[in-house]
Parts: C-alpha cells; structure tokens; sequence
C-alpha cells in the first residue's frame, strides 16, 4: 500500500484529510536521524522509510461515542518536540520510534511506535502488527474513547466562579439581539450559554477563561459572521459549523477565543473541540492552561 492508495482509502472513511506532503530533507526530520544517530540506532531504513512513504498525514474522522471526534496524524512524534521522539525499550531490548499518534476531544494523546525490524506497538509495549497495510488500517478502525470524568476541583472552580447544577440565568434580552442580528441560537446554545454564561475561571495569577451571556461594546462576542468570503462578516469557522456559530467567549492564556457550535460543543479559533459538551470542554481547559 504506497502513499496515494492509503489516503485514496482514508478519504473513504474520514471527514478530513490532509496530504502534508513529507520532505525527508526538513529540518526536523534531520533533527530525528540526528537523534537517532547519537545513541547510535541505524534507523534510516524501515523507520525511515516509513516516514518518508506516509509522514504528515493527518485524518480526522467521527468518533464512536456521540460528538466525539477522533484524530490521528502520522509524523516523528509531537511537532512541538525537537527531542524525545526515539525510545529506548529496555525490557524489550529494542530502541523504537514514536511514528504515529492520536487524539479524541479529551485531547489524550495516544501515542503509536515503530522498530527499525518493522514492529507496531501501542504505548503499552503491546504490538500491534508486523505489516505495514495492517498498522495502517488499524489506524483508520481503532477505537479512541478515552474520557477523564470531570474532577471534583473543576467542579468547585466552577461553584465558586458562580456555577450550579441546573444554573439558568435570564438570556432572554441576548436571544432577542441576535435574532434581530439574523442569528438564532439553537435550544442547545441556549441551554449552555443559561448555564456557563457570564462566569469567569482564574487559569493563574495572569490569566483567566470567560464566556459571556451578553454582547459587550468593543468585544465580537455574539457578532454575526458569514460563510461568504467576500462578506467583511466572514469567519472560516462558519464554513465548517454553519452560520450560527457563536462567539463566546475568550481564553486569554492562549490569546484565543472560544466559540460555542450549533451543537453546544465549545471550540476554539482553529475549530478544533474540547470535550464531549462544555462542563468537560472547562475542564480540559482548565488542566492544559492552569498552573495548578
């Protein structure tokens, strides 16, 4: 199975497909045979050749647990490491490579590996397959499900920023702006924004994360955005999410907006989604921004 039979079957399956049409000469990628050649592992066979055949592909497909979304991108280990991408296994006596990983909307990376003698192994040191076709496949079919139950500190972030079980704050006035603005907040919009609306959550002594229940005077939050480029209203998300997309509002740790979709999934400014609904959506935001 070369390169282009593997996305043409990709494509069959996943929403998203992405050719980042791999360059052995990249910076990076010498950066990982550097590595590799400092603790004196010969990877520039198998391994390599395994790269160089389907490096930066990244595929994005439904998950099988409702609103989950599940992502798997092929590559020398994470893009933000320049470093730690080889591992020495020592009860197994083999060095492998990080060569494949995996996300849902937990954002839990899940991480794949390779030998130079052509092994596939999970991050449990379980293998996988010793095929190429079959390691690919299995790529496209296994299951992500992986979700943390909502700890009981974000639960009491939340209670003291202001947050209840069954919160339901008026929004009748915002409802009534947007509609007037052509943009009609789904029943699942409305429920969240009753919810989570105008709380603010400290992320540290700089930063905070807040959604906001009303439109402010120099703040988009609930701003009407158009799918049309050539509309000075338009947003890429609402090419992906539809026009009733809404801003919400605003992470500050990441200089990033959060949006809420039509659905009541918050995401951010790239789309991509944080949990299977906003009470989880906080939560992962809250352990990847926090300094606790």
């Amino acid at each position: 199975m070369n390169r282009s039979y593997f996305l043409e079957r990709a494509r069959s399956i996943c929403e998203s497909v992405i050719d980042g049409e791999w360059d052995a000469s990249s910076y990076e990628f010498n950066l990982f045979l550097k590595e590799a050649k400092e603790i004196e592992w010969d990877c520039n066979g198998n391994v390599a050749g395994f790269l160089k055949e389907y490096g930066h592909i990244h595929l994005k497909m439904k998950g099988t647990i409702e609103n989950d979304i599940k992502t798997v991108t092929i590559t020398y280990g994470r893009p933000e490491m320049f470093y730690d991408r080889i591992h020495i296994w020592e009860d197994l006596n083999m060095y492998v490579a990080e060569v494949a990983y995996m996300y849902n909307t937990s954002h839990k990376k899940t991480s794949f590996f390779m030998s130079e003698n052509s092994l596939f192994f999970n991050e449990n040191y379980e293998k996988i397959t010793d095929n190429t076709e079959d390691f690919l496949e299995y790529l496209l079919t296994v299951k992500c499900e992986y979700h943390e139950p909502v700890s009981a500190e974000t639960l009491k972030i939340l209670s003291d920023a202001g947050w209840y079980s069954e919160r339901n704050i008026d929004i009748s006035e915002l409802v009534t702006q947007c509609e007037e603005d052509g943009i009609f907040l789904s029943e699942s919009q409305r429920k969240v924004i009753s919810e989570f609306g105008d709380i603010t959550l400290p992320l540290n002594n700089e930063f905070s994360l807040y959604i906001s229940d009303k439109r402010k005077p120099y703040f988009p939050y609930y701003k009407k955005m158009s799918s049309d480029n050539n509309d000075p209203q338009f947003h890429p998300l609402t090419v992906v999410f539809g026009k009733n997309i809404v801003l919400i509002g605003y992470n500050d740790s990441s200089m990033g907006y959060l949006y809420l979709t039509t659905e009541g999934m918050l995401v951010d400014d790239h789309g991509v989604q944080y949990g299977l609904n906003v009470l989880e959506g906080l939560y992962i935001l809250l352990n990847k921004y926090s300094d606790k």
